[in-house]
């Protein structure tokens, strides 16, 4: 190798900020592609729950309903 040798420590000094900022970021937009697509299928299940109320015991609508709460908030 006839060129210079890299300053190893500065230059992991000049980027790490840049990397960890994007990496910061690229994990933020995964847990928020994830939330909204947990809140899509609860919405739809919610849906469904109530399409189909009159099937279903007054219990076990709530029961229902609960569950699509703890995973929506879970």
């Amino acid at each position: 190798m006839n060129g210079p040798l890299l300053d190893f420590p500065s230059y992991v000094a000049k980027t790490e900020p840049i990397r960890q900022q994007h990496a910061a970021t690229q994990i933020m937009e995964e847990v928020d592609n994830g939330l909204m697509i947990t809140a899509e299928d609860v919405l739809e299940e919610i849906r469904y729950i109530i399409d189909t109320w009159p099937d279903r015991s007054e219990e076990e609508n709530r029961e229902a309903l609960r569950e699509q709460a703890r995973r929506l908030l879970g």
